[in-house]
């Protein structure tokens, strides 16, 4: 199967409860919030299904779907603590979505919106990589410019 007939959801994490920065998914970076550069990146890639909000909060998920994000549920309580895992966030989010939409995803993408400098090109190219090399998971890194300085081991 081609990597771009699969069946995808993409999951946008955007907790209420921060405690390092509160509400930190609905601060701004160059005039769009957090929240916002995650729907852009998921709304802008064409072969994603479904584009979902996990979240607990109502302010979040209007403004997961002010940015075009599907909101079909609240995250519960138990999910939106400190201490709930990332893996726990993500499969509730699967499971939940695949109830709603009546369908089964071959792939979900996690897009976290503390990383408000990706690229839809770059998680395309992850997404290739992972179904063309048969991997199981992947993650997309890139370089920051004016910040990396190649080491030699």
């Amino acid at each position: 199967m081609a990597w771009d007939s699969l069946k995808v959801l993409a999951v946008v994490p955007a907790r209420g409860g921060s405690k390092g920065i509160p509400r930190k998914n609905l601060c701004q970076v160059g005039g769009l919030s957090l929240i916002g550069h995650a729907a852009k990146v998921a709304t802008a890639l064409p072969w994603i299904d479904q584009a979902v909000i996990s979240t607990d909060d109502s302010e979040m998920r209007e403004e997961g779907q002010r940015y075009g994000l599907e909101a079909p549920f609240l995250r519960p309580s138990d999910l939106a603590q400190d201490s709930t895992s990332a893996v726990d966030t993500w499969r509730h989010a699967w499971l939940t979505c695949e109830a709603h939409y009546h369908c089964r995803y071959d792939l979900s993408i996690w897009l976290q919106p503390t990383t408000p400098l990706r690229k839809p090109e770059e998680v395309e190219q992850t997404v290739k990589a992972l179904v063309e090399g048969g991997h199981q998971a992947a993650a997309t890194v890139s370089r920051v410019p004016g910040h990396f300085t190649p080491q030699k081991f």
